[in-house]
C-alpha cells in the first residue's frame, strides 16, 4: 500500500507540472529539469514500508510518466536517509532546496520528520508531498500552502476505532501509544471522539 501511495503521488505531482508549465518556461524549473527527492528511512523501523521500496516506487512513477507523457523537461530522482531524526531531515531538505535544485520532496515517513520538513518547504517556497505521516497537525495547526498530505491521517484512524469501542458500551479505556508525534496525534484525536466522557470526568486517555 505504501508503494502505491508514493507512486501515485509522484505521478500526480508530475502531471501537475506538465499541465501548468509551458514548454518555454521549463528552463525556469531547475534549469529544465524537475528533480524529485525521496526523503525516507532506509534502515530504521519504517524501512520495510518505505526505504528502498519508496525510492523504487518513485522511479517507477517517473519512468511511466516520461514514457507516456513525453514531457519537454527532464525528470531526475535523488534519495536520502533521514534516520528518523528531524534535524537530519531538515538539513538534507535545506541542502536539496538551496543547492541541489530539488523541486519537490516526497515520502517523509515519520510524523516528526514530516512536520519539520514541511516548515522548511514553506520557508523555501518549494513542494512537499507527504506519503508517510498521519499527523493531523499537517492539515490543521501546521497547515502549509507548500505541503500536500497524500495519505491517511490519525483523525480517520482514531475516529473509526473509537466508534467501534463506543458501540460496545465501554466507558473506561487506555492507550498504549508510541511516544512521538504520530502517537500523540492518535491519542488526541481518539480522546476528542468521546466529548461526553471528558465532560463527565471519566478518564478516557492515559498511557501505560
Amino acid at each position: 500500500m505504501k508503494v502505491g501511495f508514493i507512486r501515485t503521488a509522484v505521478t500526480a505531482a508530475m502531471l501537475t507540472v506538465a499541465g501548468t508549465v509551458a514548454p518555454a518556461q521549463t528552463q525556469g524549473i531547475s534549469d529544465g529539469t524537475v528533480k524529485i527527492g525521496v526523503l525516507t528511512d532506509m534502515a530504521g523501523l519504517f524501512s520495510d514500508i518505505a526505504g528502498a521500496g519508496a525510492v523504487t516506487a518513485a522511479q517507477m512513477a517517473i519512468d511511466d510518466f516520461v514514457e507516456n507523457e513525453k514531457p519537454s523537461f527532464k525528470v531526475e530522482l535523488v534519495s536520502a536517509d533521514h534516520q528518523n531524526k528531524p534535524d537530519i531531515a531538515t538539513g538534507i531538505a535545506r541542502q536539496w532546496y538551496d543547492t541541489g535544485n530539488v523541486d519537490m520532496i516526497t515520502d517523509a515517513i515519520n510524523s516528526g520528520v514530516a512536520l519539520a520538513v514541511s516548515s522548511v518547504a514553506e520557508s523555501k517556497n518549494r513542494m512537499l508531498i507527504v506519503t508517510g505521516s498521519g499527523s493531523t497537525r499537517l492539515t490543521n495547526e501546521q497547515c502549509s500552502p507548500n505541503t500536500i498530505s497524500y495519505t491517511w491521517d490519525t483523525y480517520s484512524y482514531a475516529n473509526g476505532q473509537s466508534r467501534i469501542v463506543k458501540s460496545l458500551g465501554l466507558d473506561t479505556w487506555y492507550f498504549v501509544a508510541v511516544d512521538y508525534a504520530l502517537g500523540k496525534s492518535l491519542v488526541a484525536e481518539a480522546s476528542r471522539a468521546f466529548p461526553e466522557k471528558a465532560e463527565s470526568g471519566i478518564p478516557i486517555a492515559g498511557r501505560i
